[in-house]
């Protein structure tokens, strides 16, 4: 019966060795995915950096695209103003004077007293 006893706690311990070193083996296989899925989401976030960072340059410039085309066409608009009152004769000058004056005449007759 020793004999018996001796071979069950011997079984016992190859069977506890066994499965410690299964369990080992199962933590160094989960860290090991634990650290993956960390690296992965660290890659997938510097990806997602460069997509933003590219994005945000793209809306840059076409924001500076587009402000400097309304510039460009706020400057023509100031230019063709500026030869259509270079353009006016005296005559003409005249006449939007009188207009202008009549007009002020006409806001402070109209203005409560």
């Amino acid at each position: 019966m020793k004999a018996d006893g001796q071979t069950a706690l011997e079984q016992l311990l190859t069977t506890e060795a066994r499965l410690d070193a299964l369990l080992q083996e199962e933590a160094r296989q989960a860290e090991a995915l634990v650290q993956a899925a960390e690296e992965e989401a660290l890659e997938l976030e510097r990806r997602l950096e460069q997509e933003l960072e590219q994005v945000t340059r793209e809306v840059d410039a076409r924001l500076e695209a587009e402000r400097n085309a309304r510039l460009a066409f706020v400057e023509d608009e100031a230019r063709r103003a500026l030869l259509a009152v270079q353009a006016l004769t005296p005559e003409q000058i005249e006449t939007l004077a009188d207009w202008a004056v009549d007009q002020v005449i006409q806001s402070i007759d109209g203005a409560p007293a």
